[in-house]
């Protein structure tokens, strides 16, 4: 075998070794960035604390925040966040990492319970898992108010639950009440055409029958709808 031939060889053995150490390499940087699927969070977030608690009594701060385990979203506060009593401005609602904070921008009423009524609209910043419905509660007064009126709003030709409309409760029961007085209380209701109006005083019922109670409630609504029911826990 002359020189050349040995040369040759030479030449193609490193090169089909060059080859190799190229698929390697490709190979190898394929392998590190192969994504191996991981863990999945299912956990919906957790609230760590509220300032002020949630529940408190004789709270005379405008602003609420709200802590969670871990970074969250807030969607469509507009539509999904409801504030009662009924707000003439409206509230300052903001989002930072795991932090919620709502500011009031109405003077607070004495011997009042407020309720901040987020529905479905919390859910983790990574999954998106909801938190499911959440209502956060404090009094100006000593005492919170724990009744509720819930019920169903319904299409009245079809009978088909109406979404995202507001029911509120009047204590004047005049039929013109709507057009001159603002709503006492206020809810709105969810796909199933549910709503639950919450932090109503127990005087309330004591001294309204149940034909009142809804009487107020169907002036609260547009008149499309006709049917609904009404119901104390």
């Amino acid at each position: 075998m002359n020189k050349q031939s040995i040369k040759n060889m030479g030449w193609k053995a490193g090169s089909v070794t060059t080859f190799y150490l190229l698929l390697l390499t490709v190979f190898a940087c394929a392998k590190m960035g192969e994504p191996d699927g991981g863990w999945y969070d299912e956990t919906p977030p957790h609230i760590l604390g509220t300032s002020p608690a949630d529940g408190s009594n004789d709270v005379n701060s405008k602003k609420v925040t709200i802590l969670f385990d871990e970074f969250i979203t807030l969607s469509n506060p507009t539509e999904k966040v409801v504030v009662s009593p009924p707000q003439l401005e409206t509230p300052e609602i903001k989002v930072s990492g795991r932090k919620i904070t709502v500011e009031l921008q109405d003077k607070l009423k004495e011997n009042t319970t407020y309720t901040i009524d987020f529905s479905d609209a919390i859910a983790d910043n990574n999954e998106g898992n909801p938190m499911g419905n959440y209502t956060y509660s404090f009094s100006t007064g000593n005492q919170i108010d724990t009744m509720e009126v819930a019920g169903y709003v319904l299409e009245a030709q079809n009978l088909e639950p109406v979404k995202g409309i507001l029911v509120g409760l009047y204590s004047n029961q005049s039929d013109t009440a709507f057009q001159h007085e603002p709503m006492l209380r206020v809810a709105r209701t969810d796909g199933s055409g549910r709503f639950v109006i919450k932090g109503v005083a127990k005087g309330y019922r004591e001294n309204k029958n149940s034909e009142s109670a809804i009487t107020m409630l169907i002036m609260a609504i547009e008149s499309f709808v006709a049917m609904f029911f009404a119901q104390y826990p």
